[in-house]
């Protein structure tokens, strides 16, 4: 475990730094798609979001009563009475934010629900997002925390 995941230690003075928190959890993220592990890098993927919108509000990254209010705004720019004018839309396009926040979060419950939504994704198909369009969606919103 040391070797597969020492890579992404942070030391004492890098615990401080919220943007370098962000820029790990990434190669995390992309060390997941290399390695295959499309359930892991879903689950991560969501949480890095919320995370990174977290730290562009000015929220200190280990603020976790804040998280809430950040999700809630996600969800209200999904669904069928979607709005778009929440205050966190101003850190990213508010259309690509509201369809990638709609597409992980379908994802991140079949996976962690195991397929009980009524019309779950296969794996084949998670596993394809993962593979080739999971990257992109994470470089297309925040690419300030993707270097």
């Amino acid at each position: 475990i040391q070797d597969d995941y020492g890579q992404f230690a942070l030391n004492e003075a890098e615990i401080q730094d919220d943007t370098l928190i962000l820029q790990k959890q990434f190669l995390l993220i992309r060390w997941y798609v290399v390695k295959g592990l499309s359930g892991q890098a879903i689950l991560l993927f969501r949480e890095w979001l919320i995370s990174s919108l977290v730290v562009s509000e000015g929220i200190p990254y280990s603020n976790k009563g804040k998280r809430e209010g950040i999700t809630n705004q996600l969800g209200a720019m999904i669904g069928e009475k979607r709005d778009l004018q929440q205050p966190i839309a101003r850190h990213a396009n508010a259309g690509n934010l509201s369809a990638i926040w709609s597409k992980i979060t379908q994802y991140r419950n079949d996976v962690a629900h195991v397929g009980e939504r009524l019309d779950p994704a296969s794996a084949v198909i998670l596993h394809r997002y993962v593979k080739e369009k999971l990257i992109d969606d994470l470089s297309v919103i925040f690419p300030k925390f993707v270097s």
